[in-house]
Protein backbone atom coordinates (compact mmCIF):
# COMPACT_ATOMS: atom_id res chain seq x y z
CA UNK A 1 0.00 0.00 0.00
CA UNK A 2 1.53 3.61 -1.08
CA UNK A 3 1.30 6.20 1.59
CA UNK A 4 0.78 9.17 0.63
CA UNK A 5 1.46 12.19 3.47
CA UNK A 6 -0.77 15.38 2.78
CA UNK A 7 -0.22 18.96 3.50
CA UNK A 8 -3.06 21.20 3.67
CA UNK A 9 -2.79 25.00 3.79
CA UNK A 10 -6.18 25.92 6.50
CA UNK A 11 -6.25 29.73 5.19
CA UNK A 12 -9.85 29.83 3.29
CA UNK A 13 -12.07 27.11 1.96
CA UNK A 14 -10.77 26.69 -1.31
CA UNK A 15 -6.96 24.28 -0.34
CA UNK A 16 -10.00 22.23 1.39
CA UNK A 17 -12.57 22.06 -1.13
CA UNK A 18 -9.13 21.24 -3.76
CA UNK A 19 -7.93 18.55 -1.47
CA UNK A 20 -11.35 16.43 -0.58
CA UNK A 21 -11.26 15.79 -4.14
CA UNK A 22 -7.25 14.41 -3.87
CA UNK A 23 -8.19 12.52 -1.03
CA UNK A 24 -11.10 10.79 -2.51
CA UNK A 25 -8.60 10.05 -5.12
CA UNK A 26 -6.35 8.37 -3.10
CA UNK A 27 -8.41 6.85 -1.19
CA UNK A 28 -10.04 4.83 -4.13
CA UNK A 29 -7.25 4.15 -5.39
CA UNK A 30 -6.52 2.27 -1.82
CA UNK A 31 -3.55 4.47 -0.78
CA UNK A 32 -2.67 5.12 2.95
CA UNK A 33 -3.07 8.94 3.51
CA UNK A 34 -2.10 11.21 6.41
CA UNK A 35 -3.11 14.68 6.21
CA UNK A 36 -0.80 17.71 7.79
CA UNK A 37 -2.94 21.65 8.55
CA UNK A 38 -2.88 23.99 11.20
CA UNK A 39 -6.81 24.39 10.77
CA UNK A 40 -9.72 22.83 9.14
CA UNK A 41 -9.50 19.79 10.89
CA UNK A 42 -13.28 19.51 11.18
CA UNK A 43 -13.87 19.88 7.82
CA UNK A 44 -11.49 17.19 6.99
CA UNK A 45 -12.77 14.79 9.83
CA UNK A 46 -16.33 15.43 8.61
CA UNK A 47 -15.31 14.01 5.28
CA UNK A 48 -12.94 11.37 5.99
CA UNK A 49 -13.88 9.81 9.87
CA UNK A 50 -10.98 7.04 8.80
CA UNK A 51 -8.60 9.32 7.90
CA UNK A 52 -5.97 10.35 10.37
CA UNK A 53 -4.89 14.43 10.57
CA UNK A 54 -1.39 16.13 12.48
CA UNK A 55 -2.25 19.43 13.44
CA UNK A 56 1.10 21.84 12.77
CA UNK A 57 1.20 25.71 12.79
CA UNK A 58 2.63 27.75 10.34
CA UNK A 59 4.69 31.13 10.21
CA UNK A 60 3.29 34.23 9.38
CA UNK A 61 4.66 35.55 6.63
CA UNK A 62 4.59 39.13 6.18
CA UNK A 63 5.53 40.65 2.43
CA UNK A 64 5.29 43.65 0.92
CA UNK A 65 6.13 45.18 -3.06
CA UNK A 66 9.91 44.16 -1.90
CA UNK A 67 9.64 40.42 -1.11
CA UNK A 68 9.46 39.12 2.46
CA UNK A 69 9.09 42.43 5.32
CA UNK A 70 11.24 40.59 7.56
CA UNK A 71 10.58 43.40 10.41
CA UNK A 72 7.53 42.68 10.52
CA UNK A 73 7.35 39.21 10.12
CA UNK A 74 9.32 39.39 13.26
CA UNK A 75 7.22 41.49 15.20
CA UNK A 76 4.06 38.70 14.36
CA UNK A 77 6.18 36.17 15.13
CA UNK A 78 7.03 37.23 18.78
CA UNK A 79 3.52 38.19 19.23
CA UNK A 80 2.36 34.52 17.98
CA UNK A 81 4.61 33.09 21.06
CA UNK A 82 4.67 29.42 18.75
CA UNK A 83 7.49 27.23 18.67
CA UNK A 84 7.10 26.66 15.43
CA UNK A 85 10.23 24.00 14.71
CA UNK A 86 9.20 22.30 18.28
CA UNK A 87 5.60 21.55 16.16
CA UNK A 88 7.91 20.22 13.15
CA UNK A 89 9.88 18.18 15.49
CA UNK A 90 6.53 16.95 16.75
CA UNK A 91 4.15 16.63 13.62
CA UNK A 92 7.39 14.63 11.47
CA UNK A 93 7.76 12.01 14.86
CA UNK A 94 4.11 11.40 14.63
CA UNK A 95 3.95 10.97 11.18
CA UNK A 96 6.39 8.42 11.18
CA UNK A 97 4.80 6.54 14.02
CA UNK A 98 1.11 6.79 11.98
CA UNK A 99 2.87 5.25 9.00
CA UNK A 100 4.83 3.02 10.96
CA UNK A 101 7.96 4.13 8.86
CA UNK A 102 8.35 7.25 5.99
CA UNK A 103 5.50 8.27 3.00
CA UNK A 104 6.32 7.60 0.05
CA UNK A 105 4.99 10.81 -1.67
CA UNK A 106 5.03 14.32 -0.05
CA UNK A 107 2.59 16.49 -1.64
CA UNK A 108 1.75 19.99 -0.65
CA UNK A 109 -1.16 22.58 -1.06
CA UNK A 110 0.91 25.85 -0.25
CA UNK A 111 1.50 24.09 3.08
CA UNK A 112 5.41 24.43 3.94
CA UNK A 113 5.63 21.31 6.55
CA UNK A 114 5.40 18.68 4.91
CA UNK A 115 7.72 20.57 2.29
CA UNK A 116 10.60 20.86 4.93
CA UNK A 117 9.68 16.91 6.03
CA UNK A 118 10.04 15.78 2.59
CA UNK A 119 13.68 17.76 1.94
CA UNK A 120 14.93 15.97 5.59
CA UNK A 121 13.83 12.79 4.43
CA UNK A 122 14.29 13.11 0.78
CA UNK A 123 11.60 11.61 -0.42
CA UNK A 124 9.35 13.13 -3.83
CA UNK A 125 7.72 15.75 -3.19
CA UNK A 126 5.06 17.33 -5.25
CA UNK A 127 3.24 20.81 -5.00
CA UNK A 128 -0.51 21.07 -5.72
CA UNK A 129 -2.02 24.37 -5.96
CA UNK A 130 -2.38 27.22 -7.95
CA UNK A 131 -0.34 29.64 -6.65
CA UNK A 132 2.76 28.45 -8.12
CA UNK A 133 1.75 29.59 -11.68
CA UNK A 134 3.15 32.84 -10.28
CA UNK A 135 6.86 31.83 -10.71
CA UNK A 136 6.61 31.74 -14.22
CA UNK A 137 5.80 34.95 -14.76
CA UNK A 138 7.92 37.95 -14.97
CA UNK A 139 8.67 39.18 -11.19
CA UNK A 140 8.52 42.81 -11.68
CA UNK A 141 4.57 42.23 -12.61
CA UNK A 142 2.10 44.58 -10.54
CA UNK A 143 -1.32 44.62 -10.26
CA UNK A 144 -2.82 47.52 -8.68
CA UNK A 145 0.08 48.57 -6.77
CA UNK A 146 0.84 45.35 -5.58
CA UNK A 147 3.99 43.33 -6.68
CA UNK A 148 4.20 39.67 -7.50
CA UNK A 149 7.07 39.42 -5.07
CA UNK A 150 4.56 39.02 -2.38
CA UNK A 151 3.47 35.79 -4.18
CA UNK A 152 7.34 34.45 -5.45
CA UNK A 153 9.20 35.38 -2.14
CA UNK A 154 6.82 33.69 0.10
CA UNK A 155 6.81 30.51 -2.20
CA UNK A 156 10.70 30.26 -3.12
CA UNK A 157 10.60 30.52 1.41
CA UNK A 158 8.36 28.12 1.57
CA UNK A 159 9.33 25.67 -1.45
CA UNK A 160 12.65 26.19 -2.71
CA UNK A 161 12.44 23.07 -4.83
CA UNK A 162 9.89 20.43 -5.35
CA UNK A 163 10.32 16.95 -8.26
CA UNK A 164 6.81 18.28 -9.60
CA UNK A 165 4.64 20.65 -9.76
CA UNK A 166 1.14 20.62 -10.51
CA UNK A 167 -0.71 23.79 -11.18
CA UNK A 168 -4.36 24.36 -10.89
CA UNK A 169 -5.49 27.22 -13.11
CA UNK A 170 -8.97 28.68 -13.99
CA UNK A 171 -7.06 30.35 -16.85
CA UNK A 172 -4.37 29.58 -19.03
CA UNK A 173 -0.91 29.68 -18.72
CA UNK A 174 0.62 31.55 -21.77
CA UNK A 175 4.04 29.79 -21.34
CA UNK A 176 5.97 26.77 -22.21
CA UNK A 177 5.90 24.89 -19.27
CA UNK A 178 8.94 22.30 -18.21
CA UNK A 179 8.76 18.88 -18.00
CA UNK A 180 8.37 18.97 -13.80
CA UNK A 181 5.79 21.79 -14.22
CA UNK A 182 2.27 20.96 -15.55
CA UNK A 183 -1.07 23.12 -15.96
CA UNK A 184 -4.45 21.46 -15.22
CA UNK A 185 -8.06 23.16 -14.82
CA UNK A 186 -9.20 23.68 -11.64
CA UNK A 187 -9.63 20.87 -9.01
CA UNK A 188 -13.42 21.21 -8.84
CA UNK A 189 -16.13 18.88 -7.98
CA UNK A 190 -17.57 17.43 -11.46
CA UNK A 191 -20.23 15.68 -10.18
CA UNK A 192 -23.66 17.47 -11.30
CA UNK A 193 -21.39 19.81 -12.54
CA UNK A 194 -24.53 21.94 -14.79
CA UNK A 195 -26.55 24.33 -13.10
CA UNK A 196 -29.85 23.25 -11.96
CA UNK A 197 -32.09 26.64 -12.27
CA UNK A 198 -31.39 30.73 -12.03
CA UNK A 199 -33.82 31.40 -9.04
CA UNK A 200 -34.48 34.71 -7.78
CA UNK A 201 -31.23 34.62 -5.45
CA UNK A 202 -27.93 35.82 -5.34
CA UNK A 203 -25.11 33.69 -3.37
CA UNK A 204 -22.28 36.09 -1.52
CA UNK A 205 -19.34 34.46 -0.25
CA UNK A 206 -17.06 36.08 2.30
CA UNK A 207 -14.04 33.89 2.56
CA UNK A 208 -12.37 33.41 5.66
CA UNK A 209 -9.13 35.10 5.07
CA UNK A 210 -8.07 37.90 7.03
CA UNK A 211 -10.52 37.20 9.75
CA UNK A 212 -11.71 40.40 11.43
CA UNK A 213 -9.44 42.35 9.31
CA UNK A 214 -11.61 41.50 6.13
CA UNK A 215 -14.82 42.73 7.86
CA UNK A 216 -14.25 46.41 6.57
CA UNK A 217 -14.88 45.05 2.46
CA UNK A 218 -17.43 43.03 3.16
CA UNK A 219 -19.02 45.62 5.46
CA UNK A 220 -19.18 47.48 2.38
CA UNK A 221 -20.75 44.61 0.54
CA UNK A 222 -23.62 44.31 2.71
CA UNK A 223 -23.99 47.79 2.86
CA UNK A 224 -24.33 47.68 -1.06
CA UNK A 225 -26.62 44.58 -1.24
CA UNK A 226 -29.27 45.93 1.72
CA UNK A 227 -30.06 48.91 -1.14
CA UNK A 228 -31.37 46.13 -3.04
CA UNK A 229 -34.84 44.75 -2.34
CA UNK A 230 -36.07 42.70 -5.65
CA UNK A 231 -33.28 39.48 -4.77
CA UNK A 232 -32.86 37.54 -1.91
CA UNK A 233 -29.03 37.24 -0.95
CA UNK A 234 -27.64 34.04 0.73
CA UNK A 235 -24.54 35.16 2.82
CA UNK A 236 -22.03 32.44 3.72
CA UNK A 237 -19.89 34.10 6.47
CA UNK A 238 -17.94 32.74 9.51
CA UNK A 239 -17.60 36.30 11.21
CA UNK A 240 -21.13 38.06 12.14
CA UNK A 241 -23.16 41.05 11.25
CA UNK A 242 -25.95 41.65 13.35
CA UNK A 243 -26.27 44.88 11.86
CA UNK A 244 -27.59 43.58 8.55
CA UNK A 245 -30.61 41.97 9.11
CA UNK A 246 -33.04 42.47 6.32
CA UNK A 247 -35.60 39.81 5.18
CA UNK A 248 -33.94 39.15 1.99
CA UNK A 249 -30.58 38.79 3.49
CA UNK A 250 -29.81 35.69 4.92
CA UNK A 251 -26.87 34.53 6.46
CA UNK A 252 -25.36 30.85 6.81
CA UNK A 253 -22.78 28.69 7.87
CA UNK A 254 -20.37 27.15 5.28
CA UNK A 255 -21.89 23.70 4.58
CA UNK A 256 -22.27 21.43 1.79
CA UNK A 257 -25.31 23.76 1.26
CA UNK A 258 -22.99 25.95 -0.44
CA UNK A 259 -22.65 24.95 -3.84
CA UNK A 260 -26.66 23.93 -3.71
CA UNK A 261 -27.30 27.72 -3.35
CA UNK A 262 -24.03 28.52 -5.38
CA UNK A 263 -25.35 26.52 -8.48
CA UNK A 264 -28.78 27.75 -8.51
CA UNK A 265 -27.84 31.43 -7.92
CA UNK A 266 -28.34 34.15 -10.59
CA UNK A 267 -24.89 35.33 -10.06
CA UNK A 268 -22.50 35.57 -7.43
CA UNK A 269 -20.54 38.34 -5.33
CA UNK A 270 -17.70 38.18 -3.77
CA UNK A 271 -13.74 38.80 -3.34
CA UNK A 272 -11.81 37.20 -6.27
CA UNK A 273 -10.63 33.81 -4.95
CA UNK A 274 -9.32 31.33 -7.12
CA UNK A 275 -11.28 28.05 -6.22
CA UNK A 276 -14.80 30.71 -6.01
CA UNK A 277 -14.32 31.60 -9.58
CA UNK A 278 -13.22 27.93 -10.55
CA UNK A 279 -16.80 26.91 -9.23
CA UNK A 280 -19.13 30.04 -11.03
CA UNK A 281 -17.05 29.12 -14.29
CA UNK A 282 -18.07 25.78 -13.65
CA UNK A 283 -21.58 26.24 -13.19
CA UNK A 284 -21.49 29.56 -15.49
CA UNK A 285 -22.68 31.70 -12.55
CA UNK A 286 -21.36 35.60 -13.79
CA UNK A 287 -19.60 37.14 -10.68
CA UNK A 288 -19.75 40.40 -8.98
CA UNK A 289 -15.74 40.83 -7.16
CA UNK A 290 -13.66 42.52 -5.17
CA UNK A 291 -10.12 41.93 -4.27
CA UNK A 292 -8.56 41.96 -0.86
CA UNK A 293 -5.40 43.41 -0.40
CA UNK A 294 -3.12 40.30 -2.11
CA UNK A 295 -1.58 39.89 -5.10
CA UNK A 296 -3.10 36.88 -5.72
CA UNK A 297 -6.66 38.07 -5.32
CA UNK A 298 -6.01 41.22 -8.41
CA UNK A 299 -4.37 38.92 -10.40
CA UNK A 300 -7.39 36.22 -10.44
CA UNK A 301 -9.59 39.80 -10.79
CA UNK A 302 -7.72 40.55 -13.87
CA UNK A 303 -8.39 37.55 -15.75
CA UNK A 304 -11.66 37.70 -14.69
CA UNK A 305 -12.04 41.01 -16.52
CA UNK A 306 -9.79 40.17 -19.40
CA UNK A 307 -11.92 37.45 -20.45
CA UNK A 308 -15.20 39.11 -19.43
CA UNK A 309 -16.24 36.41 -17.14
CA UNK A 310 -17.63 39.17 -14.41
CA UNK A 311 -17.42 42.47 -13.23
CA UNK A 312 -15.18 44.62 -10.52
CA UNK A 313 -17.27 46.14 -7.93
CA UNK A 314 -16.02 49.48 -8.48
CA UNK A 315 -17.91 52.00 -5.90
CA UNK A 316 -19.70 49.87 -3.32
CA UNK A 317 -23.14 51.41 -4.46
CA UNK A 318 -26.47 50.11 -5.71
CA UNK A 319 -25.39 51.33 -9.42
CA UNK A 320 -22.71 48.26 -9.52
CA UNK A 321 -25.29 45.59 -9.27
CA UNK A 322 -27.99 47.51 -12.01
CA UNK A 323 -24.88 47.88 -14.11
CA UNK A 324 -24.00 44.61 -13.49
CA UNK A 325 -27.00 43.02 -13.69
CA UNK A 326 -27.83 44.49 -17.16
CA UNK A 327 -24.56 42.60 -18.59
CA UNK A 328 -25.55 39.49 -17.14
CA UNK A 329 -26.72 37.34 -20.12
CA UNK A 330 -23.40 38.69 -21.81
CA UNK A 331 -21.44 37.12 -18.75
CA UNK A 332 -23.12 33.71 -18.85
CA UNK A 333 -22.61 33.53 -22.56
CA UNK A 334 -18.70 34.17 -22.22
CA UNK A 335 -18.05 32.19 -19.61
CA UNK A 336 -19.49 29.23 -21.31
CA UNK A 337 -17.59 30.05 -24.74
CA UNK A 338 -14.58 30.05 -22.36
CA UNK A 339 -15.36 26.75 -20.32
CA UNK A 340 -15.77 25.31 -24.09
CA UNK A 341 -12.29 26.75 -25.02
CA UNK A 342 -9.97 26.05 -22.14
CA UNK A 343 -11.16 23.29 -19.36
CA UNK A 344 -11.82 21.12 -22.73
CA UNK A 345 -10.92 18.02 -20.28
CA UNK A 346 -11.38 17.62 -16.55
CA UNK A 347 -8.70 17.81 -13.93
CA UNK A 348 -8.45 13.63 -13.14
CA UNK A 349 -8.15 13.41 -16.50
CA UNK A 350 -4.31 15.15 -16.47
CA UNK A 351 -4.14 13.98 -13.03
CA UNK A 352 -4.27 10.44 -12.72
CA UNK A 353 -1.75 10.23 -16.18
CA UNK A 354 0.83 13.02 -14.56
CA UNK A 355 0.40 11.11 -10.15
CA UNK A 356 0.98 7.44 -11.59
CA UNK A 357 4.19 8.14 -13.32
CA UNK A 358 6.03 9.94 -10.51
CA UNK A 359 4.05 7.12 -7.66
CA UNK A 360 4.83 4.15 -9.99
CA UNK A 361 8.73 5.37 -10.08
Amino acid sequence: MKKILLGVCSIGQGHFNRQKLIIAYFLKKGMKIIIVTSGNEIFFKSKFPMVEIVKCSVPWIITNNNGIDFENSLLCHKKNKIDFFEEFLRMSIQIEKKFGGVPDLVISDYEPNVAKYAYSRNIPLVNLEQQSKFLLYDNNIVKNNIAIKEETSRLNYFFPKSDLKIISSFFPIEFKLTENIYRIPPIINLENKYKVSDNNYVTVYFSTYGGENSRRIFEKILKMISTIDNYEFKIYSELKFDNYKKDNIIFYNFSDQFIQHLRNSLFVISTAGHQLISECILYEKPMLLTAFNTFEQNFNLSMVNKYKLGSTINNFEKSDIVNFVEKKENYSNNIREFKQKYWKKSWDYYFNHIISNIIEN
